[in-house]
């Protein structure tokens, strides 16, 4: 699904939530106290974007263990290319700024409250990243044939992370239909690297080891991080109730030789069922 495509579906649903408690709800900013309690033991799903901070991507860049020099130097490979080009070639600069994609969010969580401010939830997530960029290659073209010497080329890198959460959270109005909260706690990252790729002409090759893919060998690991939630849940009609979330997340991404915490951020809706499945 194309990265419009998945904003499209998250502002279509948020438009349909709020017409809906436009539409239903009582002209006031509180509703009854028995409309208010909730289960203390909740449940539901998540829906989202999430925004990978682009420490990590130049795992992908085609050099260090993972080498686009090593696999354009195998003889194969650089005569399927050159057919393609019609001239020798060599490597003239990997990429200088690889980034990752936005990309869809989804999972479900549980939770139970605490009091009628406090409450305690689990989270587990998963999202799918792709890292790319372009890099260039030098054409050795005769000096009578025009045409630039130097080509841009996609890379591009896949990878999996499924997070694990665990957090406190505060509602500053629980008697209210509306109500902001915020939400601390810690994190595991689990992080799975799919494929890492170039396409030169009419060749996608990857530039990965074939011997891990041989001796199907993971390239993965899991980070911890913390993270804090700023929100707002409403209390919709029909026992039902969807909240807008913001997540700011320093976790370590455990990919290749990285040690460093950096930021990851995604925005997402969390729709409760717990309610909605008792009636």
């Amino acid at each position: 699904m194309c990265k419009s495509r998945k904003y499209t579906i998250l502002i279509g649903l948020l438009a349909l939530l709020l017409h809906a408690r436009a539409s239903a709800s009582p002209q006031k900013d509180s509703l009854p106290d028995d409309a208010l309690i909730r289960p203390r033991f909740e449940y539901g799903m998540i829906l989202g974007m999430a925004l990978a901070n682009a420490a990590t991507a130049n795992y992908y860049n085609g050099s260090g263990e993972y080498s686009l020099q090593d696999v354009l130097n195998q003889q194969y490979y650089y005569n399927a290319i050159r057919r393609d080009i019609g001239y020798d070639f060599s490597l003239h600069a990997l990429p200088g700024r690889m980034h990752y994609q936005p990309a869809m969010m989804m999972g479900f969580y549980a939770g139970g409250k605490l009091g009628k401010r406090l409450g305690l939830n689990a989270a587990c997530s998963y999202a799918k990243f792709r890292a790319q960029d372009r890099f260039t290659l030098r054409i050795d073209r005769y000096s009578s044939i025009g045409g630039d010497n130097i080509e841009l080329f996609s890379i591009w890198g896949l990878e999996e992370r499924v997070e694990l959460s665990l957090s406190l959270k505060y509602h500053f109005l629980p008697h209210n239909s509306i109500q902001p909260f915020f939400a601390a706690g810690f994190s595991l990252t689990d992080t799975r690297v799919k494929e890492n790729r170039v396409r030169i002409y009419s060749q996608t090759i990857s530039i990965r080891n074939p011997r891990d893919r041989y001796y199907q060998l993971q390239d993965s690991g899991i980070g911890p991080g913390y993270f804090a939630n700023l929100g707002i849940s409403m209390q919709l009609p029909g026992q039902l109730a969807v909240s807008i979330i913001y997540r700011a997340n320093n976790s370590r991404v455990n990919l290749g030789n990285n040690k460093q915490y950096s930021l990851q951020q995604a925005l997402f809706l969390s729709m409760n069922l717990g309610r909605l499945l008792q009636d």
